[in-house]
């Protein structure tokens, strides 16, 4: 009878949520490939479940000051956020000072997506990696990068590229995708590692071109576009995954009700049109866990490989 009663208690708390609009917080800036993947879940939700879901932008520190929100929030699911490869899992690599523990602050609920970033420079500029990587080798001033933020994968994807060719690199962080590929496209900068969502409109649009993927098989988006391991980098495969989160504490029932109804809108054709190369199997609790801890060893590795004082 104890259990019973538990479980109507636990049901009847998953009926009664949301009883307040749901916060979305996007911890990077508007027009991002974060941002537009926020709102096409938010959208899919109020669409699907009748809940209202209003998005937050709330860019700064590499998507800590986003993050920092969420980790201080009650973990009742009314604030949620969107996490991703760098602010949960690398920056904590790098050892960067945040306000949080990202591997105690937070409960997984949905995996979003999974997509590997790609190497663009500006169109008329180098017509191959061979030869971007010619122009750094003969210049006196290293190349400079653009990325997202300061332990993005895009940034990790450059220093790890130059470390193993022996070639001095500039990195310049900025408060995401957007902005980063507006720097490339006005000559600031000489080259990026963004996503393929992020990069691909730019791509087509021919103002950007790209040298390399970090996925395992070309893209058939891409598909004169060689993978880093065959342009001479055997193991280079990155990937930019993201992540729905809530606080670390949310009740489970809640928990299974969020995570139902986002694999519902991951199954709508609104959904899929929004985020293009972003299929994904769906996990459960123990699957997040289990997929965050290895790619916590994956991206260690990684940083001590570009940063050998790294822990």
């Amino acid at each position: 009878m104890l259990l019973g009663a538990v479980f109507l208690v636990c049901s009847a708390v998953a009926q009664a949520w949301p009883t307040e609009p749901i916060r979305l917080i996007v911890p990077y800036t508007l027009a991002g490939t974060t941002d537009v993947q926020a709102r096409a879940l938010a959208s899919g939700l109020s669409r699907d479940s009748g809940w209202k879901v209003i998005v937050e932008n709330r860019p700064g520190s590499a998507g800590s000051v986003g993050l920092d929100v969420l980790a201080k929030a009650k973990p009742d699911g009314n604030t949620l956020a969107i996490g991703q490869t760098s602010n949960l899992v690398i920056q904590q690599a790098m050892d960067l000072l945040r306000p949080f523990d990202a591997a105690k602050a937070f409960t997984p609920i949905a995996l979003l997506s999974r997509q590997p970033v790609v190497l663009v420079v500006r169109t008329g500029t180098h017509a191959s990696l061979n030869e971007l990587l010619a122009a750094a080798r003969s210049g006196d001033l290293p190349l400079v990068m653009a990325s997202a933020s300061n332990g993005s994968v895009g940034h990790l994807a450059g220093e790890l590229l130059m470390k193993r060719t022996g070639l001095r690199l500039s990195h310049i962080p900025y408060t995401g995708a957007a902005p980063a590929l507006s720097a490339l496209v006005s000559g600031h900068v000489d080259f990026a590692f963004p996503t393929v969502q992020s990069a691909l409109p730019l791509i087509r649009a021919g103002r950007l071109r790209a040298l390399a993927v970090s996925s395992e098989d070309r893209l058939p988006q891409l598909p004169q576009a060689p993978t880093l391991t065959e342009a001479g980098f055997p193991g280079l495969v990155l990937h930019d995954w993201k992540l729905l989160i809530a606080t670390a504490g949310l009740p489970t029932p809640i928990q299974q009700t969020l995570r139902q109804r986002v694999l519902q809108v991951q199954k709508s054709t609104a959904w899929a049109e929004a985020s293009p190369q972003q299929a994904t199997a769906a996990m459960t609790q123990p699957d997040l866990y289990r997929f965050l801890d290895a790619e916590r060893q994956y991206w260690r590795r990684q940083v001590r490989e570009v940063f050998p004082g790294s822990r």
